[in-house]
C-alpha cells in the first residue's frame, strides 16, 4: 500500500494547479534503488520559473534515507 502511495501522490504533484511537471526531472528510486537501499520518488515542478524539488517515499524509505 505504502509503495502505491507514493506513485499515487506523485500523479496528484505532477497536476497540481499552476505547477508545470519538469519531465526531464523524474527519478524513480523506488523500482530502481541505489546500491545503499535508498528508495524515493523524486521530481521537479516549474512555478513562476522557479524550480520546485519534491521527494516522495513512506515512513520506512525514510528512515534508510
Amino acid at each position: 500500500r505504502g509503495v502505491w502511495l507514493c506513485y499515487h501522490v506523485l500523479g496528484l504533484v505532477q497536476h497540481l494547479p499552476g505547477f508545470q511537471p519538469v519531465p526531464t526531472r523524474v527519478k524513480d528510486y523506488i523500482s530502481f534503488p541505489k546500491p545503499n537501499g535508498y528508495q524515493s520518488l523524486h521530481t521537479a515542478l516549474m512555478l513562476n520559473g522557479q524550480t520546485v524539488e519534491v521527494q516522495i517515499r513512506t515512513a520506512a524509505m525514510h528512515r534508510v534515507a
